[in-house]
């Protein structure tokens, strides 16, 4: 009788342990699901928007427009910097020189 109510306890017990691994791996796949999925959504709509920034700024920086008055825009050309920690993005136009870390 004690072995067969061993057998049950050992049965109850892997049971229980089976649903809780289950229920565990399955939440952190919803969570590793969800991180990737808005990883990837990020870096799509980054990607795009500075695709489409780079093409208008190339597109102005090599055509020149008349105004009505006879006044012609043209760009600039300009200089984008990366501080050395990689925190800001400067853009200089014109007249400004790089010289190391330092305008």
């Amino acid at each position: 009788m004690q072995e067969k109510h061993l057998d049950e306890i050992r049965g109850y017990i892997e049971e229980t342990l089976k649903d809780t691994l289950e229920n565990v791996l399955e939440k952190r796949f919803e969570k590793l699901a969800y991180e990737m999925k808005t990883s990837i959504k990020e870096a799509c709509c980054n990607s795009a928007s500075e695709a489409f920034q780079e093409g208008i700024e190339q597109f102005l920086y090599t055509h020149e427009f008349k105004l009505s008055d006879g006044t012609i825009i043209q760009g600039r050309p300009m200089t984008k910097v990366m501080n050395p920690d990689k925190t800001k993005l400067l853009v200089c136009y014109g007249g400004l020189r790089v010289d190391g870390c330092t305008l």
